[in-house]
């Protein structure tokens, strides 16, 4: 699998504000952070996030899943994929300074170089041939571990870790199951928001588990054939696969009007409007996985 440049899409947006109220440990070998429900119940599922390029200690994705967890009653952990070679976060406004229309040309000169000499090394040390195995390690730990056996495990993935979300529903793939002698799934429901470099319809059509995807009306990042946005063929798809099936509610396709890539994690709360847009991804994800939590029994689903 070849690797891809970050789009200037998944650099752009805007930092949080906020003291994220997890902690971090090391789980299966990789520094994690880690969100528990508010009560002393016991969870209702694992929810892991998979990131976009500037990983697992941005403010923005910490505080996403300190909410998710206390508004589903679930525990969260977002594991640095990355091994700490995110994008640095002053990408986020190096790229901003760049798309201005506004800004004549020696005013982008320092923030173009800025922006390849950070994205080329991530390119290289990120491909997914470093990084996917190390992913799926981490996932099948989870999966054979006495909490991962006891209760659902979802997956929720934005921007370049969307993608891998798609790769986990496919279930029946002999690299999404734990082994050939346990066959279970390495997760029970995905979720994602603005996923990037997906190969549609043929990753969609593979899926085998609860899958939800959000997408923003305006975002151009996604495509199906250059000519029909991920909303329209997406949910297509979906609506083929669960005639076919007989797998009602299990595929859904939301479109957030007016959002453009990067909506839901990386939104500017200085706009209304993007605030509005990310906080509807973020009760499609808790309505989502609060659902699929109730339903599904590991091992007999």
């Amino acid at each position: 699998m070849a690797a891809q440049i970050p789009s200037k899409c998944c650099q752009e947006g805007s930092l949080h504000s906020g003291t994220p109220k997890g902690r971090v440990e090391t789980i299966f070998d990789l520094p994690t952070y880690i969100s528990d429900p508010p009560s002393d119940d016991p969870p209702k599922g694992i929810i892991v996030m998979i990131t976009d390029v500037f990983g697992y200690d941005l403010p923005n994705i910490r505080l996403l899943a300190d909410r998710y967890a206390e508004r589903i009653g679930c525990k969260v952990y977002i594991p640095d994929f990355f091994l700490g070679g995110s994008l640095p976060y002053s990408s986020l406004n190096t790229l901003d300074t760049l798309m201005e229309k506004n800004n004549g040309i020696f005013a982008k000169v320092f923030p173009f170089f800025s922006t390849i000499y950070n994205a080329v090394p991530w390119m290289i040390t990120n491909r997914p041939s470093i990084t996917y195995p190390r992913i799926y390690d981490w996932f099948r730990s989870l999966r054979t571990s006495p909490e991962g056996t006891s209760i659902p495990i979802g997956a929720c993935g934005y921007c370049w870790g969307g993608k891998l979300v798609f790769l986990f529903a496919s279930a029946s793939s002999p690299e999404n199951i734990v082994s050939a002698a346990d066959p279970r799934p390495l997760i029970d429901i995905g979720f994602t928001a603005h996923p990037s470099a997906l190969v549609l319809p043929a990753e969609m059509e593979a899926a085998k588990i609860p899958l939800a995807v959000s997408v923003g009306s305006e975002d151009f990042v996604l495509s199906l054939e250059g000519k029909k946005g991920i909303k329209e063929g997406l949910q297509k798809v979906m609506d083929r696969r669960e005639e076919d099936n007989g797998h009602e509610g299990r595929f859904r396709c939301w479109v957030v009007k007016g959002a453009k890539h990067g909506f839901s994690t990386r939104f500017d709360p200085q706009r209304p409007e993007e605030v509005e847009q990310g906080k509807e991804a973020e009760n499609q994800a808790v309505e989502w996985f609060t659902t699929w939590f109730s339903k599904i029994q590991v091992g007999k689903d």
